[in-house]
């Protein structure tokens, strides 16, 4: 089977589970055809003393510790210092080599898990692009819901909006479906190989202030528009009317022509063993 050729637009440093999300991004590569991981903006209540450029460049060197843990590497991109809802429209490195990747190709998977600024920048400058990318996009809560508080949505509404309305060929994975993908540091410490990656991964989850909150479990998000593609049956997805949003931050329906591929299920048990199957399997074969 031919190899899909993707961007990951990821905001690494935000959370823990964007660490996971790299390295099973990393351990599938007989899947994924990595043609860049592009560093998203964020700008959180948790790190309330970290700018967006602090951000960008913490992320960043997460990244290649990542890389440099898993003996792999990928061309790695610095991307937008600020968001569209502020006013930030400038080009930078990241959202040039979407268009230039995306331009060079055939067709290009494009799978953000972070606020959609990137993406949304790079399709207004380049709307060429359009009919050659399929954006997977990791945010929303429900559709019938207003005013969500979901971080990837809060960060850049006018990006989200501006993706609702010229993005041709969209999926998004809302997280009210993602957040069952769960992990504890019990099944960590039992299910993986003792490697320097899982003392990292179990490191890292430690760290994350939202352990801290609720005892040993935590939520992997970033994972799930992944394993979309590696294990497709494990989710149910089916084709909606698109909605648009409103002035409250919510979504109204009726008003938009197009379609998008929407998540509506997830089995969640399936998809936690095929993570931890995954990753054991890259750690015997490369013995990181």
């Amino acid at each position: 089977m031919e190899k899909l050729k993707i961007i990951f637009d990821t905001d690494v440093y935000n959370e823990i589970d964007d660490q996971f999300a790299i390295c099973y991004l990393l351990a599938n590569k007989s899947i994924f055809d990595i043609q860049a991981i592009t560093i998203s903006p964020y700008c959180v209540a948790h790190q309330q003393d970290i700018t967006v450029s602090d951000g960008m460049e913490l992320s960043y060197r997460e990244t290649k510790n990542i890389f440099r843990i898993m003996k792999k590497s990928v061309p790695l991109y610095k991307g937008s210092v600020g968001f569209m809802q502020q006013g930030y429209e400038e080009s930078n490195i990241a959202v040039k080599k979407i268009i230039e990747i995306s331009r060079k190709n055939d067709f290009t998977y494009i799978i953000a898990v972070g606020s959609v600024t990137n993406v949304a920048l790079a399709l207004k400058f380049a709307s060429d692009i359009n009919e050659k990318i399929s954006v997977v996009w990791l945010g929303t809560g429900h559709f019938l819901k207003d005013n969500f508080t979901d971080t990837n949505f809060v960060a850049d509404p006018k990006a989200v909006d501006f993706i609702l309305h010229n993005c041709r060929n969209l999926t998004i994975v809302p997280t009210t479906i993602s957040r069952s993908m769960r992990l504890s540091v019990y099944e960590m410490e039992n299910k993986l190989i003792q490697s320097e990656l899982k003392d990292y991964l179990i490191e890292r989850t430690k760290w994350f202030y939202y352990y801290k909150l609720n005892g040993e479990s935590i939520t992997i998000h970033d994972v799930v528009p992944l394993d979309l593609f590696v294990n497709p049956q494990n989710y149910l997805c089916k084709n909606i009317d698109r909605p648009v949003l409103n002035n409250n931050n919510g979504f109204e329906f009726g008003k938009s022509k197009l379609k998008l591929n929407y998540v509506i299920e997830i089995d969640q048990y399936r998809a936690v063993r095929a993570f931890f199957d995954c990753i054991n399997d890259y750690i015997k074969k490369n013995k990181c």
